[in-house]
């Protein structure tokens, strides 16, 4: 019996001493320290590349299996038609800029009307002051009969004219102000203009800039579409 348990001892042993000399040869497999070999997967990450917009395709610059590098360009659509409407945005841009520049001086031209007419309301006021007075003293004058009654008759017309060309004169001035108001409206207007003509042009640079394919990361090109 001991003999027995002697044999089995020195069976495991043995076992266990060739699963050691298994195990240390399927461990190094023949490299250096240092290298460790394992089972794995490597797996690649697909990336979609393509115009925003459909269009016509105008150069592709690689072809299947080429190694291309990040902002390589991949590709070009044809950007013609991007290019007639951004001139034609340029070319509204620019108007509506004129518009603003017609429009502020406008503005000025009807500051200037409104100063003339204010000016012109001081001098007829100041007309008015004068056959007023003049009235006044005739009247006076009149009542002890030192001017005659067509002396007075003639101031008191002078006065209601005076006093006439003065409401004309006023009224030039309100209009002037409205005119001022109105120009800066128009400069309100065109400078909504410029905006919108700058943001057509921003738009269709964006478009044109889209069209360029660029690569996104460095990367192998496994197909083309």
């Amino acid at each position: 019996m001991k003999l027995k348990v002697k044999w089995l001892a020195l069976g495991i042993a043995l076992v266990g001493f060739a699963g050691w000399v298994a195990f240390e040869q399927l461990s190094s497999n023949g490299f250096p320290d240092g290298i460790v070999i394992a089972n794995g997967r490597l797996e690649a990450v697909d990336i979609d590349i393509a115009a925003k917009t459909g269009g016509r395709l105008e150069d592709v610059f690689f072809s299947e299996g080429d190694f291309v590098t990040k902002d390589d360009v991949l590709a070009r659509m044809d950007t013609t038609e991007l290019m007639a409407l951004r001139a034609e945005a340029a070319a509204q841009l620019r108007r509506a800029q004129i518009s603003v520049e017609t429009a502020q001086s406008l503005v000025e031209q009807r500051q200037a009307e409104f100063e003339a007419a204010q000016a012109n309301v001081a001098l007829h006021d100041a007309d008015l002051d004068a056959a007023a007075t003049r009235l006044e003293r005739s009247e006076r004058l009149a009542q002890t009969d030192t001017i005659s009654q067509q002396t007075l008759d003639d101031d008191r017309a002078s006065e209601r004219r005076a006093r006439a060309v003065l409401a004309s004169a006023q009224a030039s001035q309100a209009a002037a102000k409205v005119a001022i108001r109105s120009a800066e409206a128009m400069i309100v207007d065109a400078q909504a203009a410029v905006e919108a003509a700058r943001a057509s042009v921003t738009r269709i640079e964006a478009q044109i800039a889209d069209a360029t394919l660029v690569a996104p990361r460095d990367g192998r090109v496994q197909y083309r579409l």
